[in-house]
């Protein structure tokens, strides 16, 4: 358009251009407060000096009057990009110019009412510079806001791509190799190098490390001679400061000097050689906590980094915080796992030294009192009244009681210790046989069994006859006071119960179960150990499955079990 008048205004009489610019230098100040009032309607905006932007827009005026609309151009394309960028909706713009169009219409039709074909002119000439101004905004917006468009589904790219190649890389528990990949990363996209440095276990200090990144071999070698060796000390120089408060820092353009004066004195040299024109630091972040720093330079002072170039590092240092992290924590996972594993293969074996000197230091005394005892009842029993035969019944009674403790103390070890081998398993067979048994060693008595056929399960046939021995010997113990002693064991679905019309117990207590020793009844009334629920227990977790009951004082109790997912 240069310094000819636009088309529009020399189609139109001199006269009604010259009143057009007339009435906008007298609107100015009106203008001045439309433009005060933009933040507020609308929405977010750059920040500017509204007294300067107005005294530039009148400069623009008086050249435009004069015949150069450069200036007014430019600064038409500028705000179209500039909004656009800031994410102000285009509807703003006719809002913003409906306002300028009628306070031009009122100014003109209050100087000219009384002539008709001049105000028609300069109505025109406010209408087609409005058009005009908006058509060039509208083309600079979208323009703009295409780019942004095209930036962000290439961030996205970016975005992608790089986390997917750090969330890869965060099974690798060599952590320095994974922050050199972070750093290389960062470095080819934000450019020009980059450096990558972990938080002490303490707190105190930002970790030496061999990350550094640039393009320049040389300046790579001479950097990482430095960072590998020297700590920095968290809260000092520019990556300290981030380690210390979680917020970046960004320094467009920064001088030699100013340089120096951010930076940690160690690294003040090799910032130097390095030709440091920009810089930019941000944290390193994971699960809400600081982890680090990562700190960016540029050389070129035509290409400083801008707050785009902040947002995409820090999206890019989020994704890499994670995978850090979780590379550190599986490092960590598999050293604590050799530790336990060490400390149980210790544990297992003074488990089994302890087993073997309770199976058999531990029995050889109580074999010789019960043989002692037996010995006695044989060989002195007319010389025994009735109390001293009664003592020594009790006496053999208490070592056997022992005996049988010592077996299921030694059995509930055991299990733990033994490999699960699952196979289909007939239960309704195993405790078909288990009631047999029962019967066998107690004929005086009857009661009433109801077992399921085909009740099968996927799991280790010695450990589940344990468990079904053990459920089916508590249900006949606790049934032998009722009249009518009766016993179910079936299933639904996966789950398998066992259920008797006993003595039942208190459901207050029923935590108490599946512990060693805790009896819900006395001694006296029914024998056991005290064990073998605790046993039950451990073999049903050891399947990876539960147990556990409902029951109800004198109404019988209801065992419920389930033996993991065969899978």
């Amino acid at each position: 358009m240069g310094n000819v008048q636009p088309r529009w205004f020399s189609a139109r009489p001199n006269g009604a251009v010259r009143d057009f610019f007339d009435l906008f230098e007298e609107a100015s100040d009106a203008l001045s407060d439309i433009a005060r009032e933009l933040p507020r309607t609308t929405g977010p905006l750059p920040q500017s000096d509204v007294d300067r932007e107005v005294a530039e827009s009148r400069e623009r005026l008086r050249r435009a009057r004069a015949g150069d609309w450069r200036p007014y151009e430019e600064r038409l394309r500028s705000l179209g990009a500039t909004y656009a960028r800031a994410g102000m909706a285009f509807s703003a713009w006719h809002s913003i110019s409906y306002r300028f169009y009628e306070s031009m219409v009122t100014r003109a039709v209050a100087a000219f009412a009384g002539e008709p074909a001049r105000l028609t002119q300069v109505l025109l000439v406010v209408g087609e510079y409005t058009e005009r101004s908006l058509s060039i905004i509208a083309d600079h917006y979208y323009a703009a806001k295409d780019k942004l468009q095209r930036e962000a589904a290439a961030r996205i790219e970016i975005l992608s791509t790089t986390g997917h190649e750090f969330a890869a890389a965060s099974g690798d528990t060599d952590t320095q190799r994974l922050l050199g990949l972070v750093a290389r990363r960062l470095g080819e996209v934000i450019g020009d190098g980059c450096a990558v440095r972990l938080i002490s276990d303490d707190g105190a200090w930002l970790e030496p490390s061999r990350s550094f990144y640039h393009r320049d071999l040389a300046s790579r070698d001479l950097a990482n001679r430095v960072l590998a060796t020297e700590r920095q000390r968290v809260g000092e120089g520019l990556a300290g400061r981030v380690a210390a408060t979680g917020e970046p820092v960004l320094i467009p353009r920064i001088d030699t000097e100013q340089l120096l004066a951010a930076t940690a004195p160690q690294f003040g040299a090799m910032l130097r050689q390095l030709g440091v024109t920009s810089a930019l630091a941000i944290p390193l972040r994971s699960r809400g906590r600081t982890i680090g720093a990562i700190s960016l330079l540029r050389t070129r002072p035509d290409d400083p980094y801008t707050l785009e170039d902040q947002y995409l590092a820090q999206d890019l240092a989020d994704r890499a915080g994670l995978a850090i992290d979780n590379a550190v924590l599986v490092g960590t996972l598999e050293q604590r796992v050799a530790e336990r594993t060490a400390a149980l293969e210790t544990s297992n074996r003074e488990l089994e030294a302890f087993s073997y000197s309770v199976s058999h230091d531990l029995r050889t005394p109580l074999r010789a009192i019960d043989g002692f005892s037996r010995a006695l009842l044989a060989d002195f029993d007319h010389k025994l009244d009735e109390r001293g035969r009664h003592y020594l019944h009790r006496t053999r009674s208490a070592t056997q009681r022992m005996s049988a403790l010592i077996d299921d103390l030694l059995e509930l070890a055991r299990i733990t210790r033994l490999a699960i081998r699952r196979e289909p398993v007939d239960l309704s067979a195993i405790a078909n046989d288990v009631i047999a048994d029962l019967r066998r060693r107690d004929p005086a008595r009857t009661v009433w069994v109801h077992i399921a056929a085909g009740l099968v399960a996927f799991a280790d046939a010695r450990l589940v006859h344990i468990v079904i021995e053990n459920l089916l010997g508590n249900a006949w113990k606790f049934t032998a006071k009722h009249e009518r002693a009766e016993i179910w064991f079936d299933a639904v679905g996966p789950t398998f119960h066992v259920r008797d019309t006993g003595v039942g117990f208190d459901m207050t207590y029923a935590e108490k179960l599946f512990s060693p020793f805790q009896r819900l009844h006395a001694a006296r009334d029914y024998d056991g150990t005290g064990v073998g629920l605790a046993i039950v227990h451990r073999i049903v977790g050891h399947h990876g499955g539960r147990i556990w009951a409902e029951a109800e004082v004198d109404k019988g109790a209801t065992f419920f079990f389930t033996l993991g997912d065969p899978a």
